[in-house]
């Protein structure tokens, strides 16, 4: 019976995915709480996000560019900013974790590719010998054939077999 190995990477990969919401969470609320945080990173981040927006939804209504779009106030913006930063840590993780993946089969497939061709060479060479074995086992019984063919008793042999024909043709 065959027994599936267990699939130690993915749920390690599972497990560190969901550790990371978690932390994403905790990122989120240091950004709220430190002031250097929230005020170059996070509320640049918001409002950066928030002037894309509203520029890309005056273009999608066909209204143009929006001359000047007002900031989000500080609360909002730290928020927003919080969000991004989080939703950005797990799209990293989910990046990552799929990046391992792909690596981790590719490394697996090149190996098992690479199984394959040593099995091919293998066999090749397994051929390559049989044939010449094949060649030696010939060129053998060529030579056994052409001596018992050259000996001195096949020729009294001959004689013999002769002289017998003649005998049961005398008898009839």
């Amino acid at each position: 019976m065959v027994v599936a190995a267990f699939p130690v990477v993915k749920l390690g990969i599972l497990a560190f995915k969901q550790i990371s919401k978690p932390i994403a969470k905790q990122i989120a609320a240091a950004a709220k709480n430190s002031p250097f945080l929230r005020q170059h990173i996070c509320m640049r981040i918001a409002n950066f996000h928030h002037f894309l927006d509203v520029n890309l939804r005056m273009r999608s209504l066909g209204l143009g560019k929006a001359k000047s779009v007002e900031p989000l106030k500080e609360e909002a913006a730290v928020e927003l900013g919080a969000n991004i930063i989080s939703e950005v840590f797990l799209f990293s993780v989910g990046a990552g974790t799929i990046a391992y993946e792909y690596y981790r089969q590719a490394k697996k497939s090149n190996t098992r590719e690479e199984n394959q061709l040593q099995d091919i060479d293998e066999l090749q060479l397994r051929v390559e010998q049989m044939g010449l074995q094949l060649e030696q086992q010939s060129a053998e019984l060529r030579e056994l054939q052409r001596l018992v063919l050259a000996e001195p008793w096949r020729k009294e042999h001959a004689k013999q077999i002769q002289q017998g024909e003649k005998q049961k043709d005398a008898k009839k």
